[in-house]
C-alpha cells in the first residue's frame, strides 16, 4: 500500500499539513509505517531540526577552518625541523673544529701524513694511487661498484672515490 493512502484506500488529499513545525494528519487515518515517515519527516521542519542543522553547517565550516590550521602548522613544523637539521649540522661541524682546542688534542691531517711520508721515506704517492686504481678496478667503479676486494684487501668506494681501504 503506497504511502498517503489510509488501510481503506480512500484518498487523503491533502491530509497532511504543518500545525507548530510537526506534520500532523488531519483526518486521523494513516498507517502504522507512515506514521514511522511522518515522524521522521517532522523532525527537520521543528525548531530542534533546524537547530540541528544549523550546529551541523557550524561543525562542518568549523571542520573547514581547523583543517587549514593543521595543514598549515604541519607546514611550519617541516619548517622547522629542515631549520633545526641544519642547525644541528652546524653545530657538529663547529664542535668538530673545536674540539682539539677544547681538548688541547694535537693532530696531523692526512694531508701533512701523507707529505711526510713522500719527503721523509721518498714514498712517490702517485704510483700508490695508480697501484689502486688498475683499469679493471677503475671500470668496476665507474660502473657503480661499492666495495673491490683483490689481493685480500677490500676498497670502500663512494661517489666514484676510493675512501677507505682494509684487509
Amino acid at each position: 500500500m503506497p504511502v498517503g493512502y489510509p488501510k481503506d484506500n480512500k484518498t487523503m488529499t491533502g491530509c497532511f499539513q504543518c500545525d507548530n513545525g510537526t506534520l500532523v494528519c488531519r483526518c486521523g487515518r494513516y498507517t502504522q509505517q507512515e506514521d514511522n515517515i511522518v515522524r521522521k519527516v517532522s523532525t527537520f521542519f521543528t525548531e530542534e531540526g533546524a537547530e540541528n542543522m544549523k550546529s551541523r553547517r557550524q561543525m562542518e565550516d568549523e571542520l573547514q577552518v581547523v583543517s587549514k590550521d593543521a595543514d598549515r602548522l604541519r607546514e611550519e613544523v617541516r619548517t622547522a625541523q629542515k631549520a633545526l637539521s641544519r642547525a644541528e649540522n652546524r653545530r657538529a661541524e663547529l664542535v668538530m673544529m673545536l674540539a682539539p682546542k677544547m681538548t688541547g688534542i694535537v693532530r696531523v691531517s692526512d694531508h701533512a701524513l701523507i707529505r711526510y711520508l713522500e719527503r721523509k721515506f721518498n714514498m712517490d704517492i702517485e704510483s700508490i694511487r695508480a697501484e689502486i686504481l688498475t683499469p679493471d678496478r677503475i671500470a668496476a667503479i665507474k660502473a657503480g661498484a661499492k666495495q673491490i676486494a683483490a689481493n685480500g684487501i677490500k676498497f670502500a668506494i663512494k661517489d666514484q672515490t676510493v675512501t677507505t681501504v682494509t684487509d
